[in-house]
């Protein structure tokens, strides 16, 4: 994005919602990203996309957290049209997601699941960064990544929890 997400987010509060989504989204839909888009647009692995969405978030991940706050904003606003922008970046954000689950269950390297509401919840993932670094906690990029990725390829279950017994 050719403005930073937070000076905008200043602006917001003076120009309002709708120029907030011209600005950020329909004016230069990929600049966030753009360091990373050719990467992302050249690789035909879907699980390797995702894992490339998730690094070209990294390095702007406070600008990608205002974004998604504001829109969470603008999707319990009281006026529709704003409410309509709201979830127009939302699906933005998700949409590519979610073809790429499709495409990984397709090809049999990711498990059957709702491709739309876990896109959802990788956004989620990638969101619980920013706190994870307000902790104090001093992990390298890459860490970062290894943590999102182990989380979402693995899971947090081992052995019998993944089976679906219990140890108990």
């Amino acid at each position: 994005m050719a403005r930073n997400a937070s000076s905008t987010a200043v602006r917001l509060t003076r120009k309002g919602f709708p120029r907030f989504f011209r600005v950020c989204f329909r004016d230069d839909r990929q600049g966030l990203f753009a360091a990373s888009w050719d990467k992302i647009r050249r690789e035909h692995d879907p699980v390797r996309r995702l894992q490339a969405r998730a690094e070209a978030v990294l390095p702007v991940l406070d600008d990608f957290c205002a974004i998604l706050a504001m829109s969470r904003e603008a999707l319990q606003s009281p006026h529709a049209k704003i409410r309509k922008m709201g979830r127009q970046v939302v699906d933005s954000i998700c949409a590519p997601l979610a073809e790429d689950l499709r495409a990984g269950m397709a090809h049999g390297e990711i498990r059957p699941l709702d491709p739309v509401a876990t896109s959802v919840m990788l956004i989620g993932v990638m969101e619980s960064l920013q706190y994870l670094r307000g902790t104090g906690t001093k992990l390298m990029p890459a860490q970062m990544r290894d943590a999102v990725a182990s989380s979402i390829l693995f899971g947090i279950g081992s052995g019998p929890a993944l089976r679906g017994e219990s140890r108990r």
